[in-house]
Order: C-alpha cells, then structure tokens, then sequence
C-alpha cells in the first residue's frame, strides 16, 4: 500500500500540472492502480491460445525448408532421394512434438515405373480431436525433375510451406487438430499409365498419392471428422498466383481469399474474376468424399515468359510468407466459425445431444458454372465467416 500511495501522490501532482487533462487520459492513468482486478483466466484445456491473425510464419525458413528438400535430390516415387527427403520431413515433424506415422500404400505405376507410394503424416493435438488436414507432396513429376531448376522447385514448395505452418501451429496449438500430410506418389501422375486417363477423370493412376492418402482416411472412418483441408499444390518462382479453384469448397476458399484482402495479400490471391480448374491432387480427396477441401495450386505471375515475374527461379520467400500468414489467418477464422457451429450443436437450442457436426462440414452446396472457367458473384449464396 506504501507503494500505491506514493504513486497516488504522483498521480496528483501531475493532475495539477496538467489542469485540463482529458477524461480518457485520466481513465488511463487510473486504471494501473485500481486494486482486485484479476488478470484474464488461462484456457482451461491447457493449451496456449493463439493471437487472433497470423503468427510468426517465416518465409525465410519456409525458403529453407525448400533447399532441403531439392538438395535431397530428383524425389521421383520410390527412389533413394524420395526416401531422404521422407526421411527429413520425418525428423523435422519429430522436431516440433508431432505423433509420426507412415502410411503406406500398394505400388502404383506399370513396368518401369512403378513405385511404393506413402505418405509422411504428422499430428498435432489440438482441444478437439476434428482435424483439419494441410497436405502437399514432396515428390516430382517426371516433367519436374531438371535438378534444382525452376520444376523442381515449384513441385516442392507446398511441402516446404505446410512444414514452416506446422512449427507455427506446434507453437501456438489451435482448437483444431492438425495433420500434416507429405505425399509421395503424385509423381506417377507423369507416367504412361496416367496418360491414359480421360482429361477430367479422377483415378488412382491419374493422382496416386493422394488417392492412397484418401483410401487411408476412408478406412480410419476419419472423412467425416475432418473439418477442413487445404492441399498445396505447385507454386512456381519467383513470384506466383493463386486463382480460385472452382471444384474446392466454395465457403472455405472465400474465407481465404477474405483472409487474402484483410492482410493485403492481393498479388498473391487474385481478384474475385479469377477462376480455374486445376488438375492436382486435391481431386482425389474431393472425389474420396472429403467434401472440405480447397486446393492451393499457383501460376507463374504474369504467365510464362513474362518479363515482371522476372527469370524462372525459387519461389521468393515473401511470396511464401505472404501464403503462410493468409492460411493462418484462415484456419482462425475458420476454427472460430467452427466452434461456435459445435457449441451451438451442443446446446439445448442445438439438440444437445452433440451428435453430429453442423454445417459447414462435408457439404457443398455451391453452384458451379460449368465449362465457363468462373463462377458468377451473384451466384453465391453464403454467409461470411467473418473475422
């Protein structure tokens, strides 16, 4: 009390040097001294609350994370230099407290190409056991393996992405679960089998990794439980962009692209007239029933050749940045309108009985303009998730 008095003291006599001072400054100044005002309660699930917006995510050591991985050599389907760069990711997950696994699927290809296909998975614990899936894949197509140049680099640069998210989320755990999924096995996709695919057909030849990963999810009975996946696929350097993906889930890509203007991501995520259709692995898990799916798949800024986007190259670590800060931003708004969405549903109001996830999960209502390349803005019929 000695203390507070003295500081009462000095509260007076500035009080008198400055006659006219503002009620909120004197509010301000008050507010220290005010005796009993208990700090905010912790979490009670234990786990560290994450700031509201993006943490920490660096560019710098998602950069990193890609020399690692094209260091480890051309990572077709099966080789020695796949099973190093497994290998890594392994250890890098063990790194951040993550439960490993390895999921191994049967063989893919024909004749000469065929390989093992796995997958490197690593979770996070979160309050609720509901995941949300960040997948890429770390292997190449065979178009992508000309030895550290520009293919190889854009082929590894959502896994190196979805390992800079996984430190973030390791150190700030989210209401979600998260699982970390690196994919070998897309990289058939290249070969003659795949070849044989109809353009718009989604086979285990055309996406054999992330078909394998799907089956894998479908036999653990976790399609249902999942609540979101973002799929990463090829981003180009040095500088890329992102066009909305017309067969992802219509309400989560928009919290993206909403998360994309709230952070000033505009170059990176395009304007609202930007659609396509890219052909990725993020198929396969849609095809699968994992209806909460967006997939991630960048172009070149400017398209091929284009003197602004400068020489083909690694993807620029504030390109990298700007994508990770976004997804964060994303997943946190996502996971708010989630929790309200289950606590609902777990409320008299609600059913009470808690039975089921409401909403947003593994249902798609969107309308799709198909074969016009967009989707019209008067089309949309959702609620904003908001921030």
């Amino acid at each position: 009390m000695v203390a507070e008095t003295d500081g009462m003291k000095r509260l007076e006599a500035r009080l008198r040097a400055e006659r006219f001072m503002p009620l909120w400054a004197l509010l301000a100044l008050l507010a220290p001294l005010a005796c009993g005002t208990p700090p905010p309660n912790p979490s009670s699930s234990g786990h560290s609350q994450a700031p509201l917006g993006p943490v920490s995510f660096s560019g710098v050591r998602a950069s990193q994370n890609l020399e690692t991985l094209v260091d480890a050599g051309a990572r077709g389907p099966g080789s020695e230099s796949a099973a190093r760069a497994g290998a890594w990711i392994a250890e890098e997950l063990e790194g951040l407290g993550a439960r490993v696994e390895v999921w191994a699927g049967e063989s893919a290809g024909s004749g000469s190409e065929r390989a093992p296909i796995q997958a490197v998975v690593g979770f996070l614990d979160g309050e609720s056991d509901d995941p949300l899936l960040l997948i890429a894949r770390y292997d190449t197509l065979p178009s992508e393996r000309d030895g550290r140049g520009p293919e190889d680099y854009a082929a590894a640069a959502g896994a190196a992405v979805v390992l800079e998210l996984g430190r973030v989320l390791a150190e700030a755990p989210r209401p979600y679960s998260v699982a970390l999924v690196f994919l070998e096995g897309d990289g058939l996709a290249g070969g003659t089998a795949a070849a044989q695919v109809g353009p718009g057909e989604v086979t285990p030849r055309r996406f054999p990794g992330s078909h394998a990963a799907a089956t894998e999810l479908a036999a653990r009975q976790m399609i249902d439980q999942v609540r979101l996946a973002i799929f990463f696929g090829r981003l180009p350097g040095p500088r890329f962009v992102l066009e909305r993906d017309l067969r992802s889930h219509r309400m989560y890509r928009e919290t993206l692209w909403q998360a994309g203007r709230a952070l000033e991501a505009g170059p990176v995520f395009a304007g609202s007239d930007a659609f396509s259709s890219p052909l990725a692995g993020h198929l396969a898990f849609l095809a699968a029933g994992l209806r909460p799916t967006v997939g991630l798949i960048g172009t070149r800024r400017g398209g091929p050749g284009a003197a602004s986007s400068g020489p083909a190259g690694p993807p620029d670590p504030g390109e990298l940045a700007t994508l990770g800060r976004v997804t964060l931003e994303a997943i946190d708004r996502i996971s708010r309108r989630l929790g309200r969405i289950d606590a609902f549903a777990k409320s008299p109001l609600g059913g009470g009985g808690g039975a089921g996830k409401a909403g947003l999960g593994n249902s798609d209502s969107s309308p799709k303009a198909a074969g016009s390349g967009r989707e019209p803005v008067d089309a949309w019929e959702w609620v904003p998730l908001g921030p």
